[in-house]
Parts: structure tokens; C-alpha cells; sequence
């Protein structure tokens, strides 16, 4: 599925994202105008919302972590084609060190890349290690692709094993709404009919379940960590340095979601984290969009399809505030 210029089918989500999108982004032989990355929250983002003629490539991985952000974004650097304009998503588990995430270590080798890339590894911050790493990683690369049929047939049996073992029927379509998932030619998710238009009373009881537990990725959620704060203001001092254009998207919560965030103090650290995103955009000229918050995005019940991920409706209205920030 990955050679082909059509969309994929799909029964359910795949949970090997970053592996897709490592060989996405390696095959891709052509530069791209935006680059979206976050986590599920931002891949309804689609390359039909850009202007005719710009490119886009949705990036984002489910409930990813700011090791998945760091090694994607190494793999455009290395192959020497980052895109102009990038686009974050960055959702506050990002800063949270007991989130829970751990799918990144798929691309674990790509991230150490990349933390070297940005000198922030205390035991190989150093540009000979760095060398070392990039050396063995392209011998790697130029290797596997020795027999180009012996490296798509390994990523084939990677997805089927996935795919047999959790019920997937996967097959080419040139559809962009069905009753099934569909993963786009431009990485993009479209997802099913019955998940887009639920009804507002099942919504709103999705909503309250997901608050009656601990909230998604913010368990533990005590302290806004130091380190991967600091992964994330160097990452984006990296990407200015190379010239690249930073758009962050705050993804919004749904209106239940958010009310416990605000009135709980488990939770106080969400709110932390916006403030410091807003500042420290304020302080680098970054455009930001959005808000955890719905009401400052005029979002109501009806723009989601659960209790954090907007629906079509909610989508449109978070595209009105993208693209012109993008571009400005």
C-alpha cells in the first residue's frame, strides 16, 4: 500500500503509525510545502484545505509523544528536504512524563538521531557522535534496499502480522468518505461514516466516559517535565535556524472534557502548559491556533465526534484559522 498513489482501506487503526510514516517520508521522492505533525487529534489536516499547487503531507501518529515529532521531523532533515512550513500539533501529555507513550520506539533510532541533531543527548551531544550515527543509519538504509522486492515484501508481512492479528481488511480506493477508515494519499485520516456523524447524545456520553478515569495521556500529569520542555523549545530553535516556518495547533477538548480539566486540579498542568505555548510562541513570532479550551475556538458539543477529536464541522472551523496563519 505504500507504492501506490491510491488511498487505503482500512477496518480499523493501525498502531504501527511511525513505522508508516518513516517509509512514507522515505519514499517520497518529492519536496513538500507543509508538513503536519501531531497526533490523531490534527490527521484530518489534508492536503485538499492548501491552496492549488502547495503540497501537504499529514505526519501525525496516534497519541504522539515529542520523541515521535523529534525523530519524523530528523528523517525530512536527513534525506535534506524539511518542508518550508511545518505545522505542531502539540497536545499537553507532550510534557507529561508519565504519559503513557511508548509506540515511538519504532523510530527509536531516528529519534536518538535526532536529539543529536539538536545536541541535547548529555552522554553524545557531540558532532562526531552524531557523524557515527547518521553513517550507520544511511549504511542501514542503503542496505535494506538492496532488493527493493525483499524490502516491500518485509513491510508487507510487518502489516499483515498487524493487520491478521487485529482483523484488518486493507485495499486501494479512490474514495475520500466511506463507511470504513481510510488512510489518504497525503497521510490523512478520513474516518468512518458512523464514527463522523454521531449523534450529539452519544458524543456527550463518550465525552463524560472518558472523565470518569483518568483523562487520555494526563494520569500523573504532576509536574510540566523540564526535560521534554526542553526538547520541544530546541526543536523549534532548530527549525527556525534552518528557516522553516512554525505553525503550533493547540488541538480543543470537547466542552466536558474541558470542564473537568478546568475544575480539577489534577489537571492544572494543561492549563500551564497553553500559557507557556502562548508565551513562548509570543516571544519566537510563531503563529498559534486553536485552544485546549473550545469556547475560545466558538466550539460547541456538536463540533466533535467524541471527547478530543473534532469533527468534520469542528474541522472546517479550525481550518478557517490554520492556512491564513500558515501563510502569513
Amino acid at each position: 500500500m505504500f507504492f501506490t498513489q491510491k488511498s487505503a482501506h482500512a477496518a480499523s487503526e493501525l498502531d504501527i503509525l511511525e513505522l508508516f510514516n518513516k517509509y512514507f517520508i522515505s519514499q517520497n521522492p518529492e519536496n513538500v510545502d507543509v508538513a503536519v505533525f501531531g497526533s490523531s487529534r490534527i490527521m484530518q489536516i489534508r492536503d485538499s484545505f492548501l491552496p492549488d499547487k502547495l503540497t501537504l503531507v499529514n505526519n501525525g501518529v496516534s497519541g504522539a509523544s515529542i520523541e515521535d515529532i523529534i525523530g519524523l521531523i530528523w528523517i525530512y532533515y536527513e534525506k535534506g528536504n524539511l518542508p518550508n512550513n511545518i505545522i505542531i500539533g502539540v497536545d499537553p501529555w507532550i510534557f507529561n512524563k508519565n504519559n503513557n507513550q511508548n509506540r515511538w520506539m519504532s523510530i527509536k533510532e531516528e529519534y536518538e538521531c535526532g536529539i543529536d541533531m539538536l545536541q541535547l543527548d548529555n552522554r553524545d551531544s557531540n558532532l562526531y557522535s552524531y557523524l557515527i550515527k547518521k553513517i550507520w543509519y544511511d549504511v542501514k538504509k542503503y542496505l535494506s534496499l538492496i532488493s527493493r522486492d525483499v524490502l516491500i515484501s518485509s513491510l508487507n508481512n510487518i502489516f499483515l502480522r498487524t493487520i491478521q492479528g487485529n482483523n484488518f481488511e486493507m485495499y486501494p480506493t479512490n474514495e475520500v468518505f466511506s463507511d470504513v477508515g481510510i488512510r489518504l494519499t497525503d497521510g490523512s485520516i478520513s474516518y468512518p461514516e458512523k464514527v463522523r456523524n454521531r449523534d450529539i447524545e452519544e458524543v456527550n456520553k463518550m465525552a463524560s466516559d472518558s472523565i470518569s478515569g483518568p483523562i487520555y495521556s494526563l494520569n500523573s500529569f504532576d509536574e510540566i517535565d523540564n526535560a521534554n520542555k526542553n526538547k520541544f523549545m530546541r526543536l523549534i530553535d532548530f527549525l527556525h535556524k534552518e528557516k522553516v516556518q512554525i505553525t503550533i495547533v493547540l488541538p480543543p477538548y470537547h466542552p466536558i472534557v474541558y470542564d473537568e480539566i478546568k475544575k480539577n486540579t489534577k489537571y492544572r498542568n494543561v492549563l500551564l502548559v497553553e500559557e507557556f505555548l502562548k508565551d513562548f510562541s509570543l516571544g519566537k513570532n510563531i503563529s498559534i491556533v486553536g485552544s485546549y479550551d473550545p469556547l475560545n475556538m466558538n466550539l460547541t458539543s456538536n463540533d466533535f465526534f467524541d471527547g478530543m477529536h473534532l469533527n468534520l464541522q469542528g474541522v472546517d472551523k479550525l481550518r478557517n484559522n490554520l492556512f491564513p496563519a500558515v501563510f502569513t
